[in-house]
């Protein structure tokens, strides 16, 4: 039996070295960049029998509404506003402006629930028969050290959230018949 030595100068080793470094490091960020994504899908999975995603549907105003995520769940239609801020956050179900602190910075926002209760009446509009709650869910990025507001939920702890929201199973002809309207809908906006 031959043995086989590899006698390569140093700078190859080094070379060799750096560049699964940096393979390991490029995958690394990949992996902490697509993080939120993956949980993302992964609640979704858990929550809901569908959902559609980054779509238009009409508001009832001759207007069209954007939507994040809207989730067939077996009780309804659940509107989902995904936020993914980095930090701490302060807010409430009454408070008209929240806020957003990062290092020395705050930024302050609009009160998301607002523009999601907005959503939810859009769907009720569209699909009157049909159960229609609403969610805004944060990403695990960010922190509520005074507490989770009403309606709010961190990504990671929705399907326990809204456990309680989902109700009783709708029959699956009237809930599969109010999806395909809803995505017909959005399909439809899509091509204005």
């Amino acid at each position: 039996m031959e043995t086989l030595y590899f006698n390569a100068p140093l700078w190859v080793w080094v070379l060799g070295l750096l560049a699964l470094i940096g393979l390991a490091s490029a995958v690394a960020l990949y992996l902490y960049k697509t993080r939120d994504v993956r949980t993302t899908r992964r609640v979704l999975r858990a929550v809901g029998l569908d959902y559609i995603q980054d779509v238009f549907l009409p508001d009832g105003l001759d207007g069209h509404i954007h939507i994040d995520y809207l989730v067939q769940t077996p009780g309804g239609f659940l509107v989902l506003d995904l936020r993914a801020y980095e930090g701490t956050i302060f807010g409430g179900e009454r408070l008209d402006n929240w806020a957003h602190v990062m290092g020395l910075t705050t930024r302050r926002f609009k009160n998301p629930l607002y523009d999601n209760m907005l959503r939810i009446s859009s769907i009720r509009e569209l699909v009157p028969n049909i159960p229609v709650f609403g969610r805004v869910a944060f990403t695990s990025k960010g922190a509520f050290p005074k507490g989770i507001p009403e309606g709010v939920s961190i990504l990671d702890q929705l399907p326990e959230d809204i456990a309680e929201l989902t109700g009783e199973a709708i029959p699956g002809p009237a809930l599969e018949d109010a999806w395909r309207r809803v995505k017909q809908e959005a399909q439809a906006a899509q091509s204005v």
